[in-house]
């Protein structure tokens, strides 16, 4: 599963032919928005289910007529010296609304100013939760930079639960988008006390469907605690959980060891190919799963070239 919005097929057509390229025979959900329907005709050629969300939102921006407040927003957050007035703007937004139907406002005002990133938790949760019959195992993935080699549930699964590390060079205090995630949600304290954890990619996730459905509510709980724009936040709080021991049980995959390879930050240690131009994981055995190919220009013309 995978959320795509304002995406032209063509960015998205690699996740899903590739995908269908392996041996895996589920299902292939893309959850969308903002999205023409001659897109997403396209993309039914090759998905199961797409689900266009869009007329979910907007009905509380009509009713407290913040709208045109919200676009206004939208464009401060891009300032140059705007961001430190962002937050308290968007709460004050907020206390038009009744406390009732504060939450609704909320999300209104995420959806049209950060998109969908922090609010797909739920319509991952509501989309698994309507399958019948049942899935017996979930990925959620990003899908503009994800390719698939191999199916990604073909190996055995020690937990119900599983997260992918990004590079080992990476760890929350030194990378500046993760450092400023944890700050601004959860201050400086805690941002000291984790900052030696390797960052936990949110981009990719597995599990079984128990386990996917624990991991969504969980997540679902701890970003509505948080009364401000989220955005990309929701990486922060994904660390967050794990490395409070949240998630547990729950299985912690090295990069470079596991079915996910996240290559953005891994440079020529993680730039290695067989004779079929697949990519391969630190032990020479080729990746199912390749996050962030879109780092390196050359693979990203070869996959775009194989995929077009």
């Amino acid at each position: 599963m995978g959320v795509a919005s304002r995406y032209p097929s063509n960015l998205i057509m690699p996740f899903l032919k590739s995908l269908r390229a392996t041996s895996y025979q589920g299902r292939v959900c893309l959850l969308v928005g903002d999205m023409s329907a001659k897109t997403q005709n396209e993309l039914r050629t090759v998905a199961d289910d797409v689900v266009d969300l869009d007329g979910l939102y907007g009905k509380e921006l009509a009713r407290y007529h913040v709208r045109g407040l919200a676009n206004r927003l939208a464009k401060l957050r891009d300032m140059r010296g705007g961001r430190r007035l962002y937050a308290p703007l968007f709460q004050l937004l907020l206390k038009r609304a009744a406390p009732a139907r504060r939450d609704a406002l909320r999300r209104d005002l995420e959806k049209r100013i950060e998109g969908f990133q922090s609010l797909r938790y739920t319509h991952y949760l509501n989309y698994i939760q309507q399958l019948t019959p049942p899935v017996d195992y979930v990925m959620l993935s990003d899908v503009r930079d994800v390719i698939f080699q191999r199916d990604p549930f073909d190996h055995h699964f020690d937990n119900d639960l599983e997260v992918f590390l990004e590079s080992p060079s990476i760890t929350i205090g030194n990378e500046p988008f993760n450092r400023g995630w944890i700050k601004n949600l959860y201050g400086e304290k805690t941002l000291h006390e984790l900052s030696s954890n390797t960052v936990c990619c949110s981009g990719t996730t597995m599990g079984t469907r128990a386990g996917m459905e624990r991991y969504l509510r969980l997540m679902i709980a701890e970003l509505e605690r948080h009364d401000r724009p989220l955005g990309s936040h929701d990486q922060g709080v994904h660390n967050f959980l794990l490395r409070t021991n949240q998630f547990q049980p729950v299985t912690i995959y090295h990069n470079g060891e596991s079915p996910v390879l996240t290559m953005g930050m891994e440079a020529a240690r993680m730039l290695s190919q067989n004779e079929e131009q697949e990519i391969l994981n630190l032990n020479g055995q080729v990746a199912p799963v390749v996050h962030q190919y879109d780092r390196y220009p050359e693979l990203y013309e070869q996959v775009k070239k194989k995929y077009s």
